[in-house]
């Protein structure tokens, strides 16, 4: 079930957005998940990039997220998902299933 493109707020007090939030039904499994890649300039490992920065940004509001949400839904695994691992999921046939993890 996916709920709501969720205001957060990280450890050091900064506000973020994420695209997605998944809850994982009859689990405490959610899903962080921050698809998008900016392609400025040429490099190659633009999304690897991103996506490491993404990791660190959102490392910082699980804390918040399982606040917020552990009433409602249950959640204590919060794992954060960016463009690669969505893609290589739904796209590409890759050896996560993502709606069954």
């Amino acid at each position: 079930m996916c709920y709501e493109e969720v205001y957060t707020v990280d450890d050091e007090g900064t506000a973020r957005y994420a695209d997605i939030i998944a809850f994982k039904r009859n689990s405490k499994d959610t899903y962080i998940i921050d698809q998008t890649v900016s392609y400025e300039g040429n490099d190659i490992n633009q999304a690897e990039a991103v996506h490491k920065e993404k990791c660190a940004m959102f490392e910082k509001c699980i804390k918040f997220y399982k606040k917020k949400y552990r009433e409602q839904f249950g959640s204590e695994i919060i794992v954060f998902m960016g463009f690669g691992l969505v893609l290589e999921a739904q796209l590409l046939g890759g050896n996560m299933n993502f709606w069954t993890r």
